[in-house]
């Protein structure tokens, strides 16, 4: 069981992208056939090509919270709220600044430096906390002992992005 409203993707057969739906109070909401989503995924490239949210979210979070938003229109009757303020007010719920980390192989430093927006340090038990929400080292021993095993001295990459999941990785690995 899971909580509504369910995404559903399916692949088209001669169209490269997915046809995407959502299930929602036991019935399914999308588009009738490959055309329109062609028309919507157009709309959905041009929003992100005309405005600054491409640095902040991916494509297919947009493609998600814009059906929502019409559904939503659609089951109502009405327009609740106007879509730049619905999108504002999503991103900011889904964009996070976090630290992304990539360990690096056969390198040994002294001290942490930075290179552009990178900063390449070592993993250390004392600098390990942040690793873990709440900063508790003891909450789950045995995978924490397991991974301070792999990691503890390693050279590792340290990237800082602010956005959402999908395209955080993304971001983050090319940035590294």
């Amino acid at each position: 069981m899971a909580d509504s409203p369910i995404l559903i993707r399916q692949k088209f057969h001669d169209f490269s992208d997915e046809k995407i739906s959502i299930l929602t109070d036991k019935i399914e909401y999308g588009f009738g056939d490959e055309s329109t989503y062609k028309e919507y995924y157009k709309f959905v490239y041009d929003i992100l090509q005309c405005s600054d949210f491409q640095d902040k979210i991916s494509a297919e979070y947009l493609k998600e919270k814009a059906l929502l938003w019409i559904i939503d229109v659609h089951i109502n009757g009405r327009v609740k709220e106007d879509f730049w303020v619905y999108m504002d007010k999503n991103i900011a719920q889904d964009v996070h600044h976090v630290t992304y980390y990539y360990p690096i192989l056969n390198i040994d430093i002294e001290q942490e430096f930075r290179i552009g927006n990178s900063r390449i340090t070592y993993f250390t038990k004392e600098n390990s906390a942040h690793f873990f929400e709440g900063g508790s080292l003891s909450e789950d021993g045995d995978n924490i002992q397991k991974m301070l095993e792999k990691f503890q001295g390693k050279v590792l990459v340290a990237v800082n992005v602010e956005a959402e999941k999908k395209l955080a990785g993304g971001f983050s690995f090319t940035e590294c």
